[in-house]
């Protein structure tokens, strides 16, 4: 009965304490470390088709910084609108910060001066003629490096870009950056034109506002909904007091640890905070529950505490291991964000573990709880804590017993079917709500300019200067005219094309002269122009030793099926094509698509697989019953399939944030039927039936709180403005709904009939 009375925070209450808020004082330094990243980055981790040009933006970019701003005006080709653009480009121009700015009236393009080229504005600055308009508005809407580019495809929209001088690399300058944007364009809104900018930090900035937003929306909500269900667990303001001081004392020290072992927290693993705090919660419905038992049955003090602590010590801590087996196979993911979200989680797990049965016992200790009337401490008339209630279910349970399986069953047999038509399609776009200014500027610059994505399809001649051979650009230039003449493509680029574009030039501009140069002379002039200009788009269609090209398509955002059916139709055409000697790759493009699916689907199944493993181990440990612990990991698989069910009929995709649901809610969902099956193995005296309603009626009330907890818990992130965070919350919801109807309804009729201490 002495269990508890070698933990110091029971026997020197006030001194551990103490202690504790010592420990709080040193880490608190720490804590202010710790802050939300907002990277545009790591939205993109699962996606690797816009990863890839994020990363390939950013190598060009270097170390400077770049914000697009469209203007949309019905009649963009006349002198108010080219006015308009230009003052745009003027009032960025004279920000002290910015390097370049690029647009209609801020650019320039080549002529024919002799025998090289001379460069001269895009659009002259002074007012056009007419014919000048209508010559310019031809220009811009077929000229491939102007079209879908600088100026949309329906005449439209175009884009300013604005280069600033170096790097946004803290909050404080992003948030700067935003704000002297809205700054410059807010004149021109006020004068009706209608403008939208998409750049890296502004997508950082937003996805801080919504957070902070979303906090301060749900947080009064959640903490007013937790409360009530606390208060309807407890029924105790003393008791309440203690569970919501250790959450304060988690709130304080889990961010403080966290710092000091180097994690970081991003728009994914900030999930896990409030299902820690969650966890927690539950620790403590367990605790008073059997301490009000104990109470019951005329203990007080640390008696009442030993007697609290045999009861759900054990349990408690296979809960917990099963649950950080969980978060542990997360580890194996291979999407970054998710082992951050489980680093986090194991990490707080542990630390939350400590607190409750640390210096939450002292707490305890100090709020004299013998004083306090818990629920649940007695045999009641009704209700959850009714015998007649008990013994009413488990008869119920026993009469219907078939059904029950057959319908438990089937449902699941039929919800892992439904789990196959899953969408894997990631795209980043639908990380962001509909709602979203980003996601709103991605889709316009989708529909408007001929789409976000972009592939290239290396041609490696295998010598230096090659890709300027006759015969090369000769193939590459009949590559180029196929594939643009395939439907999907809104655009296609080359090195034959951009020497063709010289040729045009070179020849007066007629139609008829965009072809390669047929002398050989002109063809060494153009290359040697394109070397000293160093144009900029030269880099993302040759290397500099002139020994590879590549050939870049863009289109229009679609399923991750049509574009590689897409990319491996030009693959072929390239290599039907291509001279002899000249190596056709596309295995980057089709790689990086493919292994986006397939990394989600390997990590989903290794994570999943793992815990379920881990899980029946544990509980084989905890039972030496092999077939309790197959059965309980079994019945809690059909809620994790009707989570998936969900998934696929509301068009959840699995992505990045979706993934971390089965692992999590399965080591989660197992909690329950521990203590259940660990209360009815207990009661080794009686018959199954009657350790049944014992068990029952020990812990059906804290399982359901517990259960309601945990279920509003994930609906935070439910309700927050994110789609993968609601996809999150919903699924999540779901699962532990759906265990615990297992563990009340199925999770009974598959109990050994036989005696209660059954093993297997």
């Amino acid at each position: 009965m002495r269990f508890m009375a070698w933990n110091p925070f029971v026997r020197f209450p006030r001194t551990t304490l103490l202690l504790t808020l010592a420990g709080c004082v040193l880490l608190g330094p720490r804590l202010g470390r710790f802050h939300v990243r907002s990277e545009t980055r790591v939205l993109l981790e699962g996606d690797a088709r816009n990863l890839a040009a994020y990363e390939k933006a950013e190598s060009i970019l270097g170390d400077s910084e770049v914000v697009l701003v469209n203007l949309h005006h019905e009649a963009l080709f006349t002198n108010e609108a080219l006015e308009q653009v230009r003052q745009i480009s003027e009032a960025f121009t004279a920000l002290p910060d910015v390097w370049d700015v690029k647009s209609l009236t801020h650019s320039v393009k080549p002529v024919r001066e002799g025998l090289s080229f001379r460069m001269v504005p895009f659009v002259p600055d002074r007012p056009l003629s007419p014919a000048e308009l209508e010559e310019l508005r031809r220009f811009c809407l077929t000229h491939p490096l102007v079209r879908n580019l600088l100026v949309s495809a329906d005449g439209r929209n175009t884009l300013i870009t604005v280069t600033w001088r170096h790097r946004m690399r803290t909050e404080a300058e992003e948030h700067a950056l935003r704000q002297e944007v809205e700054r410059v364009l807010q004149p021109f809104r006020e004068q009706g034109l209608e403008l939208w900018t998409l750049g890296l930090p502004l997508v950082a900035e937003e996805i801080r506002e919504t957070l902070a937003a979303d906090l301060r929306r749900l947080a009064p909500v959640g903490s007013l909904l937790l409360a009530l269900v606390l208060w309807l667990t407890f029924r105790s303001w003393r008791v309440l007091v203690v569970v919501l001081a250790n959450q304060v004392l988690a709130a304080l020290l889990l961010p403080a640890i966290a710092a000091a072992a180097g994690l970081e927290l991003h728009l994914f693993s900030a999930m896990a905070l409030p299902l820690l705090g969650g966890i927690q919660l539950t620790l403590w419905a367990h605790v008073f529950s059997a301490l009000a038992r104990a109470r019951a049955a005329g203990l007080a003090g640390i008696e009442a505490m030993s007697r609290m602590a045999l009861e759900v010590g054990k349990p408690s801590c296979f809960a917990a291991l099963t649950t950080l087996a969980g978060l542990a196979s997360l580890l194996t993911c291979e999407v970054a964000p998710v082992r951050d979200f489980a680093r986090l989680g194991a990490l707080g797990l542990v630390a939350v573990f400590v607190l409750t049965f640390g210096p939450g016992m002292a707490m305890v200790r100090l709020a004299a709880p013998d004083k306090v009337r818990l629920p649940g401490g007695g045999p009641a008339k009704g209700g959850l804590e009714g015998a007649d209630w008990a013994e009413r279910w488990v008869a119920w349970g026993r009469r219907h017993r078939t059904a029950i399986l057959a319908v438990g069953l089937g449902g699941g047999l039929a919800a892992a079917v439904a789990c196959g038509f899953i969408r894997t399609d990631i795209r980043a776009v639908e990380f962001l709500g509909r709602e979203s200014p980003t996601r709103q500027a991605l889709e316009a610059l989708d529909a408007a300019y001929g789409g976000i994505n972009a592939v290239q399809i290396e041609f490696d001649t295998g010598r230096s200067g090659g890709v300027n051979e006759p015969a090369f650009l000769r193939a590459l230039d009949r590559i180029h005219r196929e594939v643009e003449a395939m439907p999907e493509p809104s655009g296609v680029y080359s090195y034959a094309s951009l020497l063709a574009m010289m040729n045009q030039i070179w020849e007066g501009g007629g139609p008829e002269s965009l072809h390669l140069p047929e002398n050989p002379f002109v063809l060494g002039v153009f290359v040697v122009a394109l070397r000293t200009y160093d144009y900029p788009f030269l880099r993302a269609l040759a290397d500099r030793e002139g020994r590879r090209a590549w050939l870049v398509v863009r289109t229009r955002d679609m399923p991750a099926s049509r574009y590689l059916a897409l990319i491996r139709r030009i693959e072929q055409t390239a290599r039907r094509l291509a001279p002899p000697g000249v190596t056709v790759s596309a295995a980057e493009g089709i790689h990086t698509i493919l292994e986006a699916d397939r990394r989600i689907l390997r990590s989903q199944a290794r994570s999943l697989g793992l815990t379920a493993v881990v899980v029946a181990v544990l509980l084989a440990l905890l039972w030496r019953s092999v077939r309790l612990a197959a059965v309980v990991v079994g019945l809690n698989l059909i809620p994790l399939a009707l989570a998936g069910a969900l998934a696929a009929l509301g068009q959840m995709p699995l992505n990045s944030v979706t993934v971390m649901v089965a692992a999590t809610a399965l080591g989660l969902a197992v909690d329950d039927s521990i203590h259940l099956v660990t209360h009815w193995r207990d009661r080794r005296g009686l018959g199954a039936e009657a350790a049944l309603v014992a068990a029952l009626r020990a812990k059906a009330r804290p399982v359901v709180w517990t259960s309601v907890i945990l279920i509003l818990v994930f609906q935070l992130p439910g309700a927050s403005s994110f789609p993968p965070g609601r996809h999150f919350g919903w699924l999540g919801a779901t699962a532990l709904a759906g265990a615990l109807g297992a563990v009340l309804v199925l999770l009974p009729v598959c109990l050994p009939r036989n005696r209660a201490g059954s093993g297997g």
